[in-house]
């Protein structure tokens, strides 16, 4: 989980400068970007823990079940 983890805060926090920089070229202003990409983010991130689990189990409701 260590790797996992500072590999991901490795990664997110370029993108993070490497989005703000386009939006920033395009005209959007800097505090409407970051706003937008908070959300984005944080929204990925809801995404994966609430259908991760829920197909996890379902996977192994339906597929796993004659190991257990």
């Amino acid at each position: 989980m260590l790797l996992v983890g500072a590999s991901a805060g490795l990664v997110y926090t370029p993108t993070n400068a490497l989005s703000l920089r386009s939006c920033a070229q395009r005209g959007v202003s800097v505090a409407q970007a970051s706003d937008a990409l908070s959300a984005l983010v944080n929204l990925a991130y809801l995404l994966g823990a609430l259908a991760g689990p829920l197909l996890g189990g379902i996977l192994s409701d339906h597929h796993l079940s004659s190991w257990f």
